[in-house]
């Protein structure tokens, strides 16, 4: 799995675009899977220099397949109040 061996672009992964020119980004860009708080350092490098004082998350957000779509923190409160 892409995600796993983390290679997905990372940008996609937290926005769903990505950010550099299609020619200079190497990643692989089709994924459906989105997490806005994984932690860049912990997915590129597999470890973080914040370690437990890091306010993003170091690991992968188990997410179902009614909740794959859910992109932003504000789409997830509109399907809580749902």
């Amino acid at each position: 799995m892409t995600l796993w061996s983390r290679r997905l672009c990372l940008d996609m992964i937290k926005t769903g675009s990505c950010s550099k020119p299609s020619n200079q980004c190497h990643r692989e860009h089709q994924s459906i899977y989105r997490q806005a708080n994984l932690c860049p350092f912990w997915y590129i490098k597999n470890s973080c220099k914040f370690g437990t004082k890091c306010k993003n998350s170091h690991y992968f957000e188990e997410t179902s397949k009614y909740h794959r779509f859910i992109r932003t923190e504000t789409e997830m409160n509109v399907y809580t109040l749902i």
